[in-house]
């Protein structure tokens, strides 16, 4: 099989990518005063550049600036939107973590209140950025409609707004997510992009072994519609996951490894 020119590409990632330290200690000192936009956006920009040779070096082709001016992947763009209001949370969300620890956190509460306008730009700034610093395909990724209702599915989604529904990135990392059997049901010329890798813990996967999770998923849909990356992103609210920078690299270059074997790049 020849690689894809068009994304998702055959390795590809979700988009938010563990935060270095310096711009944590920024992000908290302008949370406290001690410093302006200005001097944050800069941290940022230095921050961005440094996420975009991280990414390029590991072999990717679609580049973002890892969320790194995003508090949450979601929340940051999607409080922009007129008619969307977002309140914090009133339960504790649990998740238990592979070492057996609990981490809790109340997640903020979106309410749709009116019809949605985007009455200003949301990220083309950030965009402008991005693209200038990148060698390769810049991307952003967008929080779906579907995020505002999600557990309504097809049919809250008006189909006249909004008729083509643009490829599927999916959750299969662990036995929590369920098998591929439901790939049976993939329309033809959409894409699900397998994630198999997961981001939540530092052990590395081996090539062989997602191989053999891609030939199962194959079994279900056509090998070309597939393709495969992390499960989630490396830091989908600004504390980021349990792993390094170095082990973060590590899965995207497996990543990069995997769908180059697989179907050429």
């Amino acid at each position: 099989m020849t690689a894809t020119r068009t994304p998702p590409f055959r390795p590809d990632h979700v988009g938010s990518l563990l935060r270095p330290r310096a711009l944590l200690v920024a992000r908290d000192a302008h949370g406290k005063g001690e410093i302006g936009d200005a001097e944050l956006r800069a941290v940022e920009d230095d921050c961005i550049r440094g996420v975009v040779r991280l990414q390029e070096e590991a072999g990717l082709r679609g580049i973002t600036d890892g969320e790194y001016r995003r508090s949450f992947w979601h929340l940051d763009f999607l409080r922009q939107i007129d008619g969307v209001e977002i309140t914090e949370g009133n339960f504790v969300a649990r998740f238990q973590k592979d070492d057996g620890s609990e981490v809790g956190f109340k997640p903020p509460t979106m309410t749709v209140t009116k019809r949605l306008d985007r009455v200003r730009d949301i990220q083309a700034r950030d965009f402008e950025f991005l693209k200038s610093v990148v060698g390769r395909t810049p991307k952003v990724c967008i929080p779906s409609p579907s995020m505002l209702h999600f557990r309504g599915g097809r049919k809250a989604i008006s189909e006249e707004a909004y008729p083509d529904m643009d490829g599927f990135f999916m959750e299969y990392d662990d036995d929590r997510s369920g098998d591929f059997a439901p790939l049976r049901f993939l329309p033809e010329g959409k894409t699900v992009v397998l994630g198999i890798v997961t981001s939540k813990h530092p052990a590395l996967e081996s090539a062989d072994a997602l191989k053999r999770r891609i030939d199962e998923a194959a079994r279900f849909a056509p090998l070309e519609q597939l393709a495969v990356s992390p499960q989630c992103g490396f830091s989908s609210t600004v504390d980021g996951n349990d792993l390094t920078v170095d082990d973060q690299l590590a899965k995207l270059r497996r990543v990069v490894e995997v769908a180059e074997d697989v179907w050429g790049g």
